[in-house]
């Protein structure tokens, strides 16, 4: 595990690192196998770390010499002039806005002549400009390819104003390369889109090299806003190498062949490498008892498994842009979610639910959180550790919530079910009160408020449930989830507050059961003798004792927990051992309202 981070740092990318060596020209070559990061404050064309500064010809020597993988990482130039155009900037594959700004079409459009003319035998389409290629993804969007600059883009190259930014901008990236004499290699493409913002058109680009899988540009590109989470890059800035390894190479190339999926053909080998990591996460889910990182259910890794292996079978020549579409969308997911679990760092996460942190700063509750949760029966206590099992480093398991989301809805709808019916015993006893002869007593009234008190707690329990089952989402999205979450966290209670309002249906019930316990035993101890009371009495404390206790072995149970972080394991259970575990929980299976309670915390239904 790592500390926390004392500041949050920015870094950028060095420009261009996937030259060939023919196109170094007169430019120094730094070899080194640092990564390709500096910080902010160093300018752009200083070199980071530089090993032995040798020119093109001592390299080429070397090369030859001792002959290298095509995909090894020989450094980067040492330009001192890079782009640096105001009107061109860099972007990643995913601020493409293909997903986020669709253009809208007007309302008050005028209508298409649909008349078909005699004899037309053939498709009728509109001529693409000179040179470029319209090409239709799977998924509907268009875009355009023009195979000699090797470039593709979802701006409507149809609106003559679009065209012209897009051939000037080209223009002035071809100038540029070949002022500084740079020749990408053919499994190079530029990728570029037309932001507009008010009168000005605004091209923003990337490169993306095939071969080595990476990501570059002519530019510095600042990293920092690339992150979701704020602070990433601080926490992940003593192990640079990995960041840049994951910012700048699989997760954006993965990324754009979904976006280009004709951009590449589909090579077996990546196929085979998303059948072995999938085979990997569903042992994974099967054997890892404190839980696994796996971003699907058994199911649907199951169903992924068994398309990856129908593509590895019908797998051609001229390849498949529905496989690529397919095959690069999983292992973008794959890649991203390993990202955000430091896969291939000292303090990875290997299961779910643990903190890559030693020291997590936990936020000051108010006194007033006790306060509540005491008079709740301390319910809200077990609907916390399960939202913390799950609300990790401010990382949504977002399989897991929507698990616990349908399992809450059903908590909720059996709490319905039983206020309904304590509803019903409430107005019985209310009724059976009126039917005393002679004057009321104070007993007789006292019971009578505490009953009515009940119906009004039992009311409550059937409200709040009902307003949770209406207003939780079936299957919210992992970003709305995390905003959700995000925004109880920074409120009064944090996320006390979240478990407080899951707990309310069943603390209310419990009120409810209370309030009309204590008016029967009024009555009981008002009309009953002595005996009666004695025995009432004892076993009341006796049904409390046992209560005390269940309630306690859980917990012990629930700090001793396999997915707790203080212990953690990842041997698969035995079947023994599930047996075993499985029976000693059934033995404690009390009555309805303690069964319903224990699946509300139940780390095996909420952490795994």
């Amino acid at each position: 595990m790592q500390g926390l981070p004392d500041t949050d740092g920015d870094f950028t990318i060095v420009p261009c690192p996937a030259v060939t060596l023919r196109s170094l020209g007169q430019h120094d070559l730094a070899v080194s196998d640092e990564p390709l990061v500096h910080e902010r404050h160093r300018y752009p064309g200083q070199i980071v770390s530089c090993g032995h500064i040798v020119n093109a010809n001592e390299v080429q020597s070397c090369v030859q010499s001792h002959p290298a993988p095509q995909n090894i990482n020989l450094g980067f130039l040492n330009l001192r002039d890079f782009l640096a155009h105001p009107g061109i900037t860099p972007m990643m594959p995913e601020n493409l806005p293909r997903y986020s700004k669709r253009p809208k079409l007007s309302l008050n459009s005028v209508k298409a002549d649909m008349t078909v003319e005699s004899w037309t035998n053939q498709q009728i389409q509109p001529m693409p400009p000179f040179g470029w290629k319209e090409i239709v993804h799977p998924e509907g969007g268009r875009y355009f390819f023009n195979r000699v600059k090797r470039a593709y883009t979802d701006a409507d190259l149809y609106n003559s104003e679009h065209y012209r930014k897009a051939m000037a901008d080209l223009d002035i990236i071809e100038n540029f390369m070949a002022k500084h004499a740079i020749s990408l290699p053919e499994s190079c493409q530029l990728v570029f889109d037309l932001f507009v913002t008010g009168e000005t058109i605004e091209m923003k680009y990337y490169f993306v090299n095939h071969q080595t899988r990476s990501i570059f540009f002519l530019d510095t590109f600042i990293v920092e806003p690339y992150i979701d989470t704020p602070g990433r890059l601080g926490e992940r800035s003593p192990n640079i190498t990995t960041i840049t390894s994951d910012i700048t190479h699989t997760i954006p190339t993965m990324y754009h062949l979904n976006v280009y999926p004709d951009s590449w053909k589909l090579p077996l080998s990546m196929v085979h490498e998303l059948k072995d990591m999938t085979m990997h996460l569903i042992g994974d889910k099967l054997t890892a008892s404190g839980g696994s990182n796996a971003p699907y259910s058994i199911e649907d890794l199951q169903r992924i498994l068994d398309l990856t292996v129908t593509i590895e079978r019908s797998i051609n020549s001229h390849g498949s842009i529905g496989a690529m579409s397919f095959v690069s969308r999983i292992m973008y997911i794959y890649s991203r979610s390993r990202f955000w679990d430091y896969a291939g760092e000292a303090h990875a996460r290997i299961e779910r639910g643990q903190s890559v942190y030693n020291t997590v700063p936990k936020k000051r509750r108010p006194k007033i959180k006790k306060i509540i949760f005491i008079m709740l029966f301390g319910i809200p206590e077990p609907y916390l550790k399960s939202i913390e099992k799950l609300w990790v480093d401010q990382m949504v398991f977002h399989l897991d919530w929507i698990q616990l989301l349908k399992q809450r809805v059903v908590e909720w709808n059996n709490y319905i079910l039983i206020a309904a019916i304590m509803l019903n015993v409430n107005i019985g006893f209310l009724a059976t009160q009126s039917l005393l002869p002679g004057q009321s007593t104070r007993y007789e009234v006292g019971a009578h408020i505490l009953s009515s008190l009940s119906f009004l707690a039992n009311c409550g329990s059937i409200f709040s449930g009902f307003f949770l089952v209406r207003q939780t989402p079936r299957d919210p999205t992992a970003q709305k989830l995390h905003a959700y979450l995000s925004r109880h966290e920074g409120r009064w209670l944090g996320i006390d507050s979240l478990a407080i309002l899951h707990g309310l249906p069943y603390a209310f019930l419990v009120w409810g059961f209370v309030l009309l316990l204590a008016a029967f035993y009024i009555l009981s101890f008002h009309f009953s003798g002595y005996g009666s009371i004695v025995a009432s009495v004892g076993f009341s404390l006796a049904l409390l004792a046992l209560g005390v206790w269940v309630r306690s072995d859980w917990d012990d149970q629930s700090e001793a927990s396999p997915t707790d972080e203080q212990v953690p394991s990842s041997e698969p259970k035995s079947q023994e051992q599930t047996t075993s575990s499985t029976s000693a929980l059934a033995t404690w299976r009390i009555s309805m309202l303690l069964k319903a309670r224990r699946n509300s915390y139940d780390s095996q239904n909420t952490a795994v």
